[in-house]
């Protein structure tokens, strides 16, 4: 029920490291890397080396607390007896079924110490929702300029500019997410959506990676937003629960009525 994207071992990375602090003073000569004390973002000149970039990486990784030793599958996802899964480091939720939505395929583990997985959701109407929860120094704006860039435009080069709407946050509680989409025709002709949402929760950052036919924008964006406020309440009512040194709860399914709403 889980795929996985092998990632550098983390006994790896430490020998990189420790090579990298080995190099004579002319090997490092002209090298800055910047780093963030807040975010523990780490970056060097675009025009750094390969080595350059892979250590500032692997410092800002060290600052954030992700440099961890790899887990068995087990202890990154757990599933009850209807298949709902529960990520075990963030208390992201994938449940078989949300909505109209239902989880197409396998949860999937792109860095095995468990700092970055996700899964994907479709209603076989032509909508996808796919899921993440991850460690990201960047700002939520510059994670989602970055994206819309590099990602969601540079794969739908023919498209036109959009938004998206975004439910009110609650400052009291720490919750607002933010989004933006372009739309474009499919190969069928059909006026598309597609997009991103993100947030933070607690010390995770949440991705909703979003596509959907245009007439639906409305249901389908006020769906997306009871995601992220079902997803923010877990994913800090997880990470309370584990400084209380409490059991987290189980995965639970949103309410049908919150939906329709």
């Amino acid at each position: 029920m889980m795929r996985r994207f092998l990632k550098p071992l983390f006994c790896a990375s430490v020998l990189i490291v420790a090579a990298a602090c080995a190099s004579t003073p002319e090997e490092n000569e002209g090298m800055t890397i910047y780093v963030d004390p807040e975010t523990g973002q780490a970056s060097v000149d675009e025009d750094a080396s390969d080595d350059a970039k892979l250590l500032a990486d692997l410092m800002g990784q060290a600052m954030r607390g992700e440099l961890k030793p790899d887990l068995p599958d087990e202890e990154i996802w757990a599933f009850d007896a209807k298949g709902n899964a529960t990520h075990l480091q963030s208390g992201m939720i994938c449940p078989v079924q949300w909505g109209d939505m239902s989880r197409a395929g396998e949860v999937t583990v792109f860095k095995q110490t468990g700092m970055d997985v996700g899964c994907n959701y479709t209603n076989g109407a032509g909508a996808i929702f796919t899921m993440y929860a991850y460690r990201n120094g960047m700002s939520v704006t510059d994670e989602l300029d970055t994206l819309m860039t590099d990602v969601v435009r540079a794969r739908t080069p023919v498209h036109e500019e959009s938004s998206m709407f975004t439910a009110p946050g609650n400052p009291s509680r720490g919750f607002s997410y933010i989004g933006d989409a372009i739309t474009y025709s499919d190969v069928n002709s059909r006026s598309m959506k597609t997009g991103v949402f993100l947030m933070n929760a607690d010390v995770w950052r949440f991705k909703l990676r979003v596509t959907y036919l245009n007439e639906e924008a409305g249901q389908k964006e006020a769906f997306a937003g009871m995601v992220m406020m079902g997803q923010f309440d877990r994913m800090t009512g997880f990470a309370a629960a584990q400084d209380a040194g409490k059991a987290a709860p189980s995965p639970i399914m949103p309410d049908a009525s919150e939906i329709e709403a």
